[in-house]
């Protein structure tokens, strides 16, 4: 019998170095990115904070002004000098934010008022629109540089499944210190600022 010819292997393909990530890793990276970003809140006040202040100066009907101004005056002055203070979340809770918020938007009109009284503009509501809107820009630009230069997952970012606020009566001992002096801040500072802007928006 004739010997046949040994057969020779057809040389391996080199294989390709298998990637050092798998499907879950690749699939789960562009939400964890989303979720570490923190800045959709601060980017959403500013944006309300503008349209309230474009409302006041292109003199839309008074339910649109009060409407859209309402949060100018009331939450978003408060809400980015919180986040500029506190741009961890290990910081304050939500409710602890949306309290402190509160209270430092209505204690910032005041001395607003007072410093424009004491300056070359007369007061009215343009240039109070005007002072709001600096400081909701100029804290929530402050509060985003703070946030980029804490670790990813140390940075407050506000999400939209927000705990349900609970009555008052079983607020715990720091959010109760921080909303009674917001109220004591807002009452002096109303108290001592009533008689100006009385004084000057009497017709």
């Amino acid at each position: 019998m004739l010997d046949q010819p040994a057969r020779r292997d057809a040389p391996s393909r080199p294989r390709s170095p298998r990637p050092s990530w798998d499907a879950e890793e690749v699939i789960a990276r562009p939400a964890a990115v989303t979720s570490g970003a923190g800045a959709l809140d601060l980017v959403l006040a500013a944006a309300l904070a503008w349209i309230g202040a474009a409302a006041v100066w292109l003199e839309a009907p008074a339910a649109a002004r009060v409407v859209l101004g309402l949060p100018l005056v009331l939450f978003l002055p408060g809400y980015a000098l919180v986040s500029l203070l506190f741009p961890s979340r290990s910081g304050l809770d939500a409710v602890e934010r949306l309290v402190l918020a509160g209270g430092l938007s209505l204690a910032s009109v005041p001395p607003i008022a007072l410093a424009i009284e004491f300056s070359p503009w007369t007061l009215a509501p343009t240039p109070i629109v005007v002072a709001l809107l600096g400081v909701v820009t100029v804290a929530g630009a402050g509060a985003g540089i703070r946030r980029s230069r804490l670790p990813r997952e140390e940075r407050f970012a506000a999400v939209l499944d927000l705990p349900r606020v609970s009555p008052p009566g079983r607020w715990t001992t720091s959010t109760r210190r921080l909303a009674a002096m917001a109220l004591l801040i807002v009452g002096l500072l109303a108290t001592s600022a009533a008689p100006v802007l009385i004084g000057r928006l009497r017709p």
